[in-house]
């Protein structure tokens, strides 16, 4: 649904994606290297948050992803290749 672009790295929204059984959404994140595109994350909602819609908009600035989620707006700071929440 939505994507965004950093230099080597994409982030693409899936608000629609499942955990279990529950749609809580995710956001899917590559990174460029020398053998092309691969997936290095895929995050998901804070613990114990109900996010349906999560993923419906990204934005990508250096270590800094962004994502929002009906009304609201989750910041992660990317450590090493894990993204934690800010």
């Amino acid at each position: 649904v939505s994507v965004a672009t950093d230099g080597n790295t994409i982030a693409i929204g899936s608000p629609a994606d499942t955990q279990g059984v529950q749609v809580k959404g995710a956001v899917y994140v590559y990174e460029r290297g020398a053998n092309g595109w691969t997936e290095t994350a895929k995050v998901g909602p804070p613990t114990g948050v109900f996010a349906l819609g999560f993923g419906r908009s990204v934005a990508v600035s250096g270590s800094t992803l962004s994502i929002g989620a009906n009304g609201s707006l989750r910041v992660y700071e990317r450590s090493g290749s894990t993204w934690l929440l800010d």
